[in-house]
């Protein structure tokens, strides 16, 4: 790949942030829920958390019985959709 002459690069304000908005959009592209989502999770099932069993192979999924989460389930601590520990944390 040859690399882009001087001239095409963006050198004005607008230009250097915009790269930097589109830069952050591509990190923040795994959820596509709403700002404020917040979800219960059980993080008794983390390794740092003491967690020693078996862990899913990549692109595992679940069985059909399992595929569906349990009627109730409410976690140990909230976290938001880019998995921050939020201040709705009911342990």
């Amino acid at each position: 790949m040859m690399p882009l002459p001087t001239a095409a690069l963006p050198t004005d304000t607008m230009a250097l942030s915009g790269l930097q908005e589109a830069s952050s959009l591509e990190q923040d592209r795994g959820f596509h829920g709403p700002a404020n989502f917040q979800g219960h999770v059980d993080n008794h099932f983390h390794p740092e958390h003491g967690y020693t069993g078996t862990m899913p192979e990549r692109g595992e999924k679940a069985t059909p019985e399992h595929a569906t989460p349990p009627k109730n389930f409410k976690g140990n601590e909230v976290r938001d959709g880019h998995g921050h520990v939020s201040e709705g944390r009911t342990k």
